[in-house]
């Protein structure tokens, strides 16, 4: 029964729909509740997902409006470059649900704090990476404590903290000082990230800050039209899990 009782939310956007593939591919080896699955576009369709496209609209415009479209009040919330390499099965989401629901939590994140690049769980294959169920309050007032890391949210309030013009930067950095809640919790016992970042914010040199054309005349010369770059080790990642059955 509680299976029914969330839905995966993933952001995108137009340019970023070269990822949809092996996103795809990774999301379906790890993710194992049966649930609906809404990806958040721009104009672009993705096929193997129902697909919300509210036009060339922000980041936080467009997925306020794929929340109209949630049937559920608890929404696991994740990125289009962030691609699962943990197990999330059945039982163990069931379990949080479970727990979220018994603590009237807000947000549960389950994936340790910060970015730490060498806790991913594919690199700790002979560990017991089986989550305990521990869970500790992260303090409203403390850097970060809006995060975008894998975590289960509640729909009504990200709908009160997320502002249609923010980026998903500025939804952690601005959405931290305006959160207010003192039931967002994390899960302690989650000590590797069960997910690989797989592309970087892309930084265009900047020859002039007076002449700013320079900066479309080089990012045309020297950089491809991706707006991002892969991850470092995003080739060696691909290799590892694309040689697991």
């Amino acid at each position: 029964m509680e299976q029914t009782k969330i839905t995966v939310l993933i952001s995108s956007c137009d340019s970023y729909s070269i990822l949809w593939e092996d996103f795809e591919k990774f999301f379906k080896k790890h993710w194992h509740v049966d649930c609906d699955v809404i990806l958040v576009s721009e104009t672009k369709i993705n096929s193997s997902f129902k697909t919300i496209t509210p036009g060339k609209n922000s980041w936080g415009y467009r997925n306020l409006e794929a929340l109209k479209e949630v049937k559920t009040e608890l929404v696991f919330w994740l990125l289009d470059d962030y691609f699962l390499c943990g197990s999330f099965s059945k039982n163990n989401i069931n379990r949080y649900i479970k727990d979220f629901i018994k603590f009237e939590m807000d947000r549960l994140q389950i994936s340790p704090r910060g970015v730490k690049k060498k806790l991913y769980s594919f690199n700790f294959t002979d560990v017991d990476q089986k989550p305990k169920f521990s869970y500790k309050k992260i303090s409203s007032d403390s850097e970060y404590s809006i995060s975008m890391q894998p975590s289960i949210w509640r729909k009504s309030y990200i709908t009160k903290i997320l502002k249609p013009h923010y980026s998903p930067w500025q939804f952690e950095v601005e959405g931290s000082k305006l959160n207010y809640s003192n039931k967002v919790y994390i899960d302690e016992s989650v000590k590797f990230h069960s997910y690989f970042n797989a592309v970087r914010k892309k930084n265009i040199i900047n020859i002039s800050r007076i002449i700013a054309f320079f900066d479309k005349i080089i990012e045309k010369l020297f950089y491809d039209n991706l707006p991002f770059k892969f991850s470092k080790g995003y080739k060696k990642f691909m290799k590892n899990q694309s040689s697991k059955k």
